[in-house]
């Protein structure tokens, strides 16, 4: 059986970020041209490593739909895709392209939309069979079965046609033992074709330690297909794949966890295993307010983390308390107070346009944004997505529909059904977006402090690609 697992392309040809399987994309030129690898699809194709599976991103090569559809070869069997809402409408249409090329092509859909909707999201026949949650354990089953012509009823976690009626089978649990889990295999792309604005070298990596999330924040995806329960690869585990990636040759590694140090004695094993291997790699990590103390942040910076990705979504207490953040303000400057005192670099994400969000709470997450001085930001607009709380509040008040009416370049850009649940037109949110922008990043001593961090070629580089970006996106308006 041969597979293909395709990252489509899109037809605005830019970069975007769709590297996590429970969504949380985003329009590359957002946050100045990052492209990632998908380190989803990654996962699903090494655990069919047994068949004849193929990866290819079109994205990261840059093909727009009719160069992939004139470059891809479509003798294959199955066609896997990640999809989420906000670009499941593109994918579906791309597909059904593929599918004129190759009518025996077996299409299988996988990530947010067929997880929260696995009934609906088969009401377009061009796709097969739509799996639910999390996808290693499930679609390697799948494909064992459609490879013996076996029952699919039999499948945990997929829905599929039969005689023109969508079955929704019983669910699966999440992977407890994460560390029975292949790591992905980085031959199967072109790592040299992926960008990241904050890395300090290249090549860089992905890598995921955990799976899900400890908060209860009534804006994200995570939960809805993670479950609320945190699981974690065990400190060793972790090790071997970082030694793996050392030895392959990359320089720096991005953690995409959720929350990296939710575990404090995870986060220090894996930090001493660092420093006693010898690995010398650079690396970034999401930590969450309080998950991490100064003494943490001495010990990480030592096995070589230059930056930590912090979501603090508001500057005022009432908005987060309302959002279910569980921080406070207090912790939230003490956090980034360590940090500048460690020396460790600081990415903090802002949401505008939040429950509760006015035109005084927005200038006051403006004010604190330059009183906590992270080293970079960046803002996205609060949207509504199937699967959170927040959807579910406003479901039955506005023609909300599932999602798919959003497109991938306008979401967290342009304010959608906001009206619903804060107290700042959509105009005047997309306009406090440039204006943080160019409050933060357009300052002078801003700028020349940027420039003196700078140690190498090649960081000049990322920072000049990724402030040009940002110069662009903050004078929109």
């Amino acid at each position: 059986m041969k597979i293909l697992v395709l990252n489509p392309p899109n037809k605005h040809n830019e970069p975007i970020g769709r590297d996590l399987i429970y969504g949380c994309w985003c329009h590359g030129k957002r946050v100045a041209d990052i492209q990632l690898p998908p380190l989803n699809l990654m996962y699903i194709a090494s655990v069919l490593k047994n068949y004849e599976v193929v990866l290819v991103d079109a994205l990261s090569r840059k093909w727009n739909i009719e160069e992939t559809l004139e470059k891809l070869d479509t003798d294959f069997d199955v066609l896997i895709i990640a999809s989420s809402n906000t670009t499941f409408l593109d994918d579906v249409e791309f597909s059904e392209k593929l599918k004129e090329k190759n009518s025996k092509l077996k299409i299988i859909f996988c990530g947010p939309h067929t997880t929260v909707y696995p009934k609906k999201a088969l009401r377009k026949k061009i796709i097969d069979i739509g799996v639910q949650g999390e996808t290693e354990e499930t679609i390697k089953e799948l494909i064992e079965v459609l490879d013996k012509n076996g029952d699919l009823s039999e499948v945990k976690g997929i829905s599929y046609r039969e005689n023109d009626e969508v079955k929704v089978n019983i669910g699966r649990g999440m992977i407890e033992n994460l560390d029975s889990l292949p790591f992905p295999d980085w031959e199967m792309i072109d790592r040299d074709e992926y960008f990241n604005p904050l890395a300090k070298k290249e090549p860089i990596a992905t890598i995921l330690s955990s799976r899900g999330c400890i908060g209860r924040c009534t804006f994200c995806t995570s939960p809805s297909f993670y479950g609320k329960n945190y699981r974690f690869r065990s400190a060793e585990n972790v090790l071997e794949e970082l030694e793996m990636l050392y030895k392959k040759g990359f320089k720096e590694v991005l953690f995409r966890d959720e929350t990296f140090t939710v575990s404090k004695e995870r986060t220090r094993k894996i930090c001493e295993g660092l420093i006693e291997k010898g690995i010398e790699l650079s690396w970034m990590c999401n930590i969450r307010i309080g998950s991490v103390d100064k003494e943490t942040m001495e010990l990480m910076k030592k096995a070589g983390c230059h930056n930590l990705w912090v979501g603090v979504e508001s500057g005022v207490q009432e908005i987060l308390d309302i959002a279910k953040k569980d921080i406070k303000i207090e912790k939230i400057e003490e956090t980034f107070k360590w940090a500048n005192e460690v020396k460790i670099n600081t990415h903090a994400h802002f949401m505008f346009g939040m429950e509760g969000e006015s035109l005084e709470s927005l200038n006051e997450t403006i004010k604190f944004i330059k009183k906590i001085n992270p080293t970079t930001i960046d803002i996205g607009i609060t949207t509504p997505f199937p699967g959170t709380e927040l959807f579910d509040k406003i479901k039955d008040k506005a023609d909300i529909g599932d999602g798919t009416q959003w497109g991938i370049d306008k979401v967290h850009n342009n304010a959608f059904f906001n009206e619903y649940f804060c107290d700042v037109k959509s105009e005047d949110l997309e306009k406090a977006i440039f204006r943080a922008y160019k409050e933060f990043y357009l300052r002078p001593g801003y700028m020349l402090n940027t420039l003196m961090k700078v140690r190498s070629f090649n960081e000049f580089f990322n920072v000049l690609k990724a402030g040009w970006s940002t110069v662009l996106f903050s004078m929109k308006k």
